[in-house]
């Protein structure tokens, strides 16, 4: 009589083993590719950078664009609220030096529709002048990548420089590396 109650116990169990083993393995086949579950989720959700995303991964708003201060820096109203924002990765000609016109003139042509994805990709929510750091997208596009795909900004303040790595600094580094400067 015992024994027939202990045939649903052993079943559940066996049923719940079976579970994790498939859960390790699955697990065992993401690690052994040699990157982490979230890096391989992040790739898999981004076929391209200068194409279209769907990045769920990471905190988004939408914000007015005020103006373009330069090819790397502009003003927004964030929940009525003017705020600067730092482009996380990126770095442009300053004022006076070659290229600066142009990597001016080319952010504000990029954002003419007036309204911008800001996106976080870093613990430091701000920089040493207050402004907010965050990558732009306009319809999933991110503006920072193409800036440097096109010679208008170079990939920069990334861990190559002492800063914490960001999300798309290998991509934008690769980006870098191919384009041809605008100013040389």
């Amino acid at each position: 009589m015992r024994l027939h109650r202990s045939i649903p116990i052993v079943a559940a169990l066996f049923v719940v083993c079976a579970a994790c083993s498939d859960t390790a393995t699955s697990s065992a086949t993401r690690e052994g590719s040699g990157s982490t579950p979230a890096a391989q989720d992040a790739e898999a959700t981004v076929a391209s950078i200068d194409e279209p995303r769907d990045d769920t991964t990471v905190s988004s708003e939408v914000a007015q664009v005020v103006r373009v201060i330069d090819g790397d820096t502009i003003v927004i109203t964030l929940d009525g609220i003017e705020e600067r924002v730092r482009v996380i990765g990126i770095d442009t000609p300053e004022r006076g030096d070659c290229g600066f016109v142009e990597a001016s003139e080319e952010l504000e042509r990029l954002l003419s529709g007036g309204v911008v994805e800001l996106l976080g990709g870093i613990a430091d929510d701000r920089d040493r002048y207050d402004r907010l750091l965050r990558y732009l997208e306009v319809d999933g596009i991110d503006l920072g990548y193409l800036l440097i795909r096109e010679g208008f900004a170079h990939a920069a303040y990334d861990s190559r420089s002492g800063y914490e790595k960001h999300p798309r600094e290998d991509d934008y580094i690769t980006a870098d590396e191919s384009s041809t400067d605008l100013c040389p």
